[in-house]
């Protein structure tokens, strides 16, 4: 079974408990987040998701036939690619602020260093060598 496959299952065998499968949802879209800043993943990316989820499911015979189905589909769909970017735009907020507070960090860690160094040479240089 494909992961997308199950995703959709268990968000069905917890349809009755909204928070669970709100939850499960934004999980995947925190799980995401590191994708921000390793490889360019922006939230954009989850529109077209559900842009090309819609088309794809939508365009099937048993969708079609029913537009009681299609409405709900779109629905699904459009719940589901909201709470994944809402997810997903949370973490890569903590990521984001995470990584500027480690460059803060080096930079002061490096400034720090800096100043070390130069009051070991201001203490070598006032106190005499025997």
């Amino acid at each position: 079974m494909s992961t997308t496959v199950k995703f959709f299952d268990d968000l069905i065998a917890n349809v009755e408990c909204e928070t669970t499968t709100i939850s499960m949802i934004k999980q995947v879209g925190q799980q995401h987040a590191i994708l921000s800043q390793t490889c360019g993943f922006h939230s954009d990316i989850w529109e077209k998701l559900g842009e090309i989820a819609m088309e794809k499911i939508c365009s099937t015979d048993i969708v079609q036939k029913t537009r009681e189905a299609g409405r709900a589909w779109r629905c699904i769909i459009a719940f589901v690619t909201d709470e994944l970017r809402c997810g997903f735009d949370g973490e890569s907020r903590v990521f984001s602020r995470r990584s500027s507070a480690e460059h803060l960090f080096e930079e002061n860690n490096e400034d720090l260093c800096q100043k070390l160094q130069q009051m070991r040479m201001d203490y070598t240089s006032t106190v005499p060598m025997n």
